[in-house]
């Protein structure tokens, strides 16, 4: 709705904006005429409109009197209003005893129609109700008869005994105020308006924002800078800091933009941008944008968690670990000793004996848990690539990069771990640029010339003899040394087939819960396959071997012979059978198998013998050991198991001895 108020010079006027506002039809504008009751009170009069129209003195007044956010439209006296009122008058008073007083608002146009008539007439400027009263008594002195002009001249006129006239606007010059007063309010609302959602745009971001004009003055903060202002030593002008009107000077200067800015306001740290604001070829103003040094900090920690939540976490933990070797479980524990330190830690082992859930592990129990776990494996990627993504790139760092850069595998793993496996796989000339990260605890991007302090834990994997690629020059010595801090060796699953059955056990039920297969057992015979299998590709390859089981067995009963259909092709073609086996060792001295240690076969003796043993060990690897719930898994006795290893046990020990 547009609001406008008409000062009326005479009462007559009202009529005229009656008559305007049917032609005008609009609903939207609402106008209200006030009687014009002297310049001096209309100064007092409160005005809540969004446009006043007024004319003569009267306007000239007001312009000083009204509100910044209220328009004044003057409403025009035109040539024809002026010759009306000549007309009317001259069948009284000759043109040479006419005098025409009024503003100069009110006389621009006019004398060139005075021209045309056919006598002069003589015109008298005003400004004010003081100049006015001059002319009038300069024109009595004169011998003027009349005194034409506005309302304020005609009533000053008329107290000091002389006849005068009033000039009447015509309804043409009411309605083109009018349509003039609604356009410029309709001008104005959309300003206001674009104004306040700049204003509430600017208040949202949660930057300090400052705009400065061509000359470097403030021009527009938004609420983040006032109250950092406010509770600065500096007051609420910015202007009052030195360093940044520094940088705003040299930025109106130059046109160049400053970044990476960091300057102090009271007792607050901020850092920020400052840019030109560019008109076609012109520089128009700046505008500085910052950010609490804390606020960066804080904004920092939460990308790091948001890292984590896409996946960037450790999922294992050392109970992924566990068995019933002493080889794996001392391995563990040196494992756990080695989650208290920061230290760089190399883990050696083949492929497939689980270096990355040894890494996740020591992470998930170190001080580092809460932070990222980032994994790399430097053999997958392309060797060019693989620097982009360990240390980050720029925009425009290099052909298809994105356009606002990316962030390295180091900066991902900030306050956490970052895993490394097959690290012998990094090309020689990457190698330098990994020592200086661990080393100087930073990262360059490609394409930057800044660098980022990154706070991460390194872990390695390789199943390579590093020692020896050093000694061949194909791996950096001094690397090396960095990486190699703390040691972890991995046994192969041939070294702890101990942990076989209980393995067996966690990934079948594994696999039939994912599968919906139903629960599957071993017999002990398809078992001793398993347990006399060297298992190039370890624990990965018994878990895939395990998967195909459950995916192809034919029954909840696995036999030997069911488990060479199903791993046709797998296994070693020239494997003896459970039963060929059994006969070829008891054809030997002491029952003991001529290609193994007395030691080494006793332990898969005792892994095989009897018809239940499988069952068993299955049962209480599934129960963690607990006798009570291994015993009712298996349908007897807590005694009776109990008996039957302590027979298996005798059995053991005599084939040993």
């Amino acid at each position: 709705m547009i609001h406008i108020t008409i000062i009326a010079p005479y009462l007559e006027m009202s009529k005229e904006v009656e008559a305007c506002q049917l032609v005008l039809n609009d609903p939207t504008v609402a106008i209200e005429v006030k009687d014009l009751v002297g310049v001096a009170a209309l100064q007092q009069l409160p005005i809540h409109a969004d446009a006043v129209i007024s004319r003569g003195a009267t306007a000239t007044a007001l312009r000083k009197a009204l509100p910044p956010n209220c328009i004044l439209v003057e409403l025009p006296v035109t040539g024809a209003d002026v010759l009306r009122v000549l007309l009317k008058v001259k069948e009284r008073v000759p043109y040479s005893r006419i005098a025409l007083v009024a503003p100069p608002n009110m006389l621009n146009g006019v004398e060139e129609m005075i021209q045309l008539l056919d006598e002069p007439i003589h015109s008298y400027p005003v400004l004010d109700e003081e100049t006015a009263i001059k002319q009038i008594l300069a024109c009595k002195k004169k011998g003027i008869e009349m005194v034409v002009g506005g309302s304020m001249v005609t009533t000053l006129a008329a107290s000091y005994g002389m006849n005068a006239e009033m000039i009447y606007s015509g309804k043409d010059s009411v309605l083109l105020a009018i349509n003039e007063a609604v356009r410029s309010a309709r001008l104005a609302q959309r300003e206001r308006a674009r104004s306040e959602r700049f204003r509430t745009t600017l208040d949202l971001i949660e930057e300090v924002i400052f705009s400065f004009n061509s000359a470097g003055e403030l021009a527009a903060q938004n609420a983040k800078a006032f109250k950092l202002l406010a509770d600065s030593a500096e007051g609420e002008h910015a202007n009052a800091i030195p360093k940044l009107r520094a940088y705003v000077e040299r930025v109106l200067k130059k046109g160049r933009s400053e970044t990476d800015i960091i300057i102090e306001i009271g007792n607050k740290l901020v850092t920020g941008t400052v840019q030109p604001v560019i008109d076609g070829q012109s520089i128009v103003g700046a505008v500085a944008a910052f950010q609490e040094a804390g606020a960066v900090h804080d904004r920092e920690v939460a990308l790091r968690h948001s890292f984590t939540s896409k996946g960037h976490r450790a999922k294992y933990s050392f109970r992924d670990c566990a068995g019933v070797s002493a080889k794996i479980n001392n391995t563990v524990d040196r494992a756990r000793r080695f989650s208290s330190v920061d230290s760089s830690i190399l883990i050696y082992g083949e492929t497939g004996t689980g270096k990355e859930v040894f890494a996740q592990s020591i992470h998930a129990e170190s001080k580092r848990k809460n932070g990222p776990f980032v994994a790399v494996n430097c053999a997958a990627i392309n060797d060019n690539l693989l620097e982009s993504e360990l240390f980050g790139y720029v925009s425009g760092a290099f052909t298809g990069a994105r356009k606002n850069g990316k962030p390295g595998m180091f900066e991902m793993a900030h306050t956490g771990t970052i895993f490394l496996d097959e690290i012998s796989e990094i090309p020689f000339w990457l190698q330098g640029r990994l020592l200086r990260v661990l080393q100087e605890h930073e990262v360059m991007r490609l394409g930057d010339d800044k660098v980022i302090p990154v706070d991460v834990r390194v872990i390695a994997a390789s199943n390579k003899d590093l020692r020896q690629l050093a000694r061949e020059g194909k791996f950096r010595a001094d690397l090396l040394f960095r990486l190699n801090i703390l040691e972890l060796h991995l046994p192969p699953l041939r070294e702890r087939k101990e942990d076989i059955p209980a393995l067996v056990t966690s990934f079948l039920s594994y696999f039939n819960t994912k599968y919906k297969t139903g629960k599957l057992i071993l017999q002990d015979a398809a078992l001793w396959l398993l347990m006399h299998y060297d298992w190039p590709g370890n624990i990965r390859e018994l878990r895939n071997i395990c998967e195909r089981t459950c995916v192809l067995s034919p029954q909840h009963i696995v036999t030997e012979e069911d488990l060479k259909k199903i791993l046709e092709n797998v296994l070693q073609a020239d494997m003896p059978s459970h039963s060929a086996a059994s006969a070829a060792s008891s054809a030997m001295p002491n029952g003991a198998a001529a290609q193994s240690g007395p030691a080494e076969q006793a332990h898969l003796d005792k892994a095989v013998l009897g018809s239940s043993y499988a069952a068993i060990q299955q049962a209480l690897a599934a129960t963690h050991g607990h006798m009570g719930k291994a015993a009712s898994l298996l349908g007897v006795s807590r005694v009776t198991l109990w008996r039957k290893l302590k027979e298996y046990e005798k059995s053991v020990s005599g084939a040993a001895g």
